[in-house]
C-alpha cells in the first residue's frame, strides 16, 4: 500500500506488481504474501481513477538470486552432490530478458486499454521443466556422469514446497493479447469487499508483530475463492 501511495504521489501512469506462480494455491508464507499483494493492488485498481495498476506472475527467473541453476552450478564447481528435492518436481522458467520484457509489456498493455486496469498477466513459458532433468543436463555439460554415485542427491521436498507449480487458478483462464508471448488472465475475481477486511487486518497485525494473527489471516487469504465458485460448491453439496 505504501508503494501505491508513493506511485500516486509522484504521478505514475502505471504501477506493475511483480508476483509469482507461487501465489497460485500458495503453500508457504512467501506465496501467500504474494497472493495478498495481488488482491490488494486489484482492490486498489477497482477504486483508482487515474493511475492504472497491473499484476505480472513470474516463473523462476534463470540466473537470478536464489535461482536453482546458479545453485546447481556452484555445487558442481565445488565438487558437491547436486541436491534435487524431488525426482518428479517441475518448475516454469524464464530468462531475465523475458522477465523484464513481461513487466514493460504488461505496463504498456495496461496503459493502452482502460479495461485492463487491474489486469493480471503471465508469460507463455511453455511446458514446465523437470528439475531432475535440468540437474542431469548441467552435469553432462560439465563432462560429468549424472548416474555416478553421489552425483545427484535427492533430499525431499522442503516444508511449504510444492512438487509442481501452476500459473493460474482453476477459476481463471488465460487469453491472448496483442503480444504473442504474453497472456492476460481472466475469470472470476475475488470481490473487493471480501478481500479488503482481511488485508487490512493482516496489515494491522504486521504493524504490531502479532505472528499468530498473521498466520491465521494468511491461511484465510490462501483459501479465498470467488463468490461464484463458492456458490457453485454450495449448490453441489446439496
Amino acid at each position: 500500500s505504501l508503494t501505491i501511495d508513493a506511485a500516486r504521489k509522484h504521478g505514475a501512469d502505471v504501477l506493475a506488481l511483480i508476483s509469482t506462480d507461487k501465489a497460485v494455491e500458495p503453500s508457504n508464507v512467501m506465496g501467500t504474501t504474494k497472493r495478498a499483494a495481488e488482491l490488494l493492488v486489484q482492490a486498489e485498481a477497482d477504486r483508482e481513477s487515474r493511475m492504472r495498476i497491473c499484476v505480472v506472475r513470474f516463473g523462476n527467473v534463470l540466473g537470478s538470486s536464489g535461482s536453482v541453476v546458479p545453485l546447481f552450478e556452484h555445487q558442481i564447481e565445488t565438487g558437491q552432490s547436486v541436491t534435487v528435492t524431488d525426482p518428479e518436481a517441475t518448475r516454469y522458467f524464464m530468462t531475465v530478458n523475458e522477465a523484464s520484457g513481461l513487466v514493460l509489456s504488461a505496463a504498456s498493455l495496461t496503459a493502452a486499454n482502460p479495461e485492463r486496469n487491474g489486469a493480471l498477466y503471465v508469460f507463455d513459458m511453455g511446458e514446465p521443466v523437470s528439475i531432475l532433468r535440468l540437474a542431469r543436463q548441467l552435469l553432462r555439460l560439465r563432462g560429468l556422469d549424472p548416474d555416478a554415485p553421489g552425483a545427484i542427491n535427492v533430499i525431499g521436498l522442503r516444508s511449504g514446497e510444492k512438487r509442481h507449480e501452476s500459473l493460474i487458478y482453476d477459476f481463471e483462464e488465460a487469453s491472448s493479447t496483442e503480444i504473442g508471448s504474453i497472456r492476460c488472465v481472466n475469470g472470476a475475481r475475488i470481490p473487493t469487499a471480501s478481500a479488503e477486511g482481511i488485508l487490512e487486518d493482516l496489515l494491522q497485525s504486521a504493524r504490531v508483530n502479532d505472528l499468530e494473527q498473521m498466520r491465521a489471516l494468511l491461511e484465510q487469504i490462501a483459501a479465498l475463492r470467488p463468490a461464484i465458485e463458492i456458490n457453485k460448491e454450495t449448490v453441489l453439496s446439496r
